[in-house]
């Protein structure tokens, strides 16, 4: 490494012995020659926040991706000077063409995996965040990157630092995986309890009948069918969200929107909704949210808003709604 010159700003506070303050630019140098082609492809998309890069990463497939980029090697470091409050970034192991969104350093004097953690922690970023500059599009200049310090320890030290803390984030994410595995489990376990108390019912040696219903399928016998209209009457009166107050239908059920929201001001292009309605998200891409509202509100116009006939449990029925609505999705022709 080059000889390293007292710095004056920093972003780490003080150092413990023996370490020194050193810009980035004594340490590496960016790196500029053109790829070839024959080299798999890294777009910001392969990278992953504060990890590196994606599991979805083919190397086979990148290298059919065309299009220049600038060459990354083994042992070099990359970091993405586009929005980098994502933070992404990591250690070349292979040849890569690099789309030109990513800085490519290469390390003289500090050992890759080190700064690679360092240009990746969270008070870097933040420190890296007031320079940058463009609204749409923020990003920092590989000047400006060049010029910012960072602690430098002995190179025994970086060892020892990036060691354990691959070691460390290997275990975490390992066990993130697991946890996500089990939540899916659990998830997965919920909705079965749920479709199959309400067609099934608590007993499950009651006698059963086919309820001719593909999605129900068997049900108790003494069990009877109606129709949803016999229910519920589908409510379709307009209002405006400055008399009734915005709502959102939601996988977690009807909530109150965010205050930020604006109003709309174009009349009565709201659908009413009344403490009690069981309300569904019609959206394709909302599968599955709906709820029994808590409020008198108001809600899209292209939602369906259920109000309950006469004295039934609700919350039965909502039960019994979430369990089809994962799979199917009644327009109101279909109640």
């Amino acid at each position: 490494m080059a000889a390293i010159s007292p710095v004056k700003q920093n972003w780490f506070g003080s150092l413990p012995p023996g370490w020194q303050c050193c810009k980035i630019k004594y340490a590496c140098q960016i790196r500029v020659q053109r790829s070839s082609n024959v080299d798999p492809y890294l777009g910001l998309e392969d990278l992953v926040s504060y990890a590196g890069l994606s599991d979805q990463w083919d190397p086979e497939k990148a290298k059919l991706s065309t299009g220049n980029g600038t060459l990354a090697l083994p042992g070099d470091v990359v970091f993405s000077k586009l929005r980098v409050y994502l933070a992404k970034g990591l250690v070349a192991r292979r040849p890569l063409r690099c789309t030109t969104e990513l800085i490519i350093l290469n390390p003289r004097g500090v050992i890759a995996d080190y700064l690679n953690w360092i240009l990746k922690s969270e008070a870097f970023i933040s420190y890296l965040n007031t320079a940058s500059y463009g609204a749409r599009m923020p990003r920092i200049s590989p000047e400006f990157l060049l010029e910012s310090a960072i602690p430098v320890p002995s190179l025994d030290e970086q060892q020892i630092i990036s060691s354990l803390i691959g070691r460390k984030t290997t275990e975490i994410d390992d066990l993130v995986k697991k946890l996500e595995r089990e939540r899916e489990l659990l998830e997965r376990y919920r909705r079965e309890l749920i479709a199959n108390t309400v067609t099934r019912g608590l007993e499950p040696d009651a006698p059963m009948k086919d309820s001719g219903i593909d999605w129900i399928g068997a049900m108790p016998s003494h069990w009877s069918l109606l129709r949803i209209s016999a229910l519920y009457d589908l409510r379709s009166e307009k209002v405006n969200d400055r008399d009734y107050p915005p709502l959102s239908i939601t996988m977690n059920g009807v909530v109150p929107q965010l205050e930020n929201v604006a109003k709309t001001s174009d009349g009565d292009n709201r659908k009413l909704v009344r403490a009690g309605d069981f309300v569904i998200n019609s959206r394709s891409d909302r599968r599955g949210a709906c709820g029994i509202s808590a409020q008198d509100g108001s809600c899209s116009l292209i939602n369906t808003v259920l109000a309950p006939k006469g004295s039934i449990y609700n919350p039965f029925f909502s039960y019994l709604f979430r369990s089809c609505l994962l799979y199917t999705s009644p327009s109101p022709r279909d109640l």
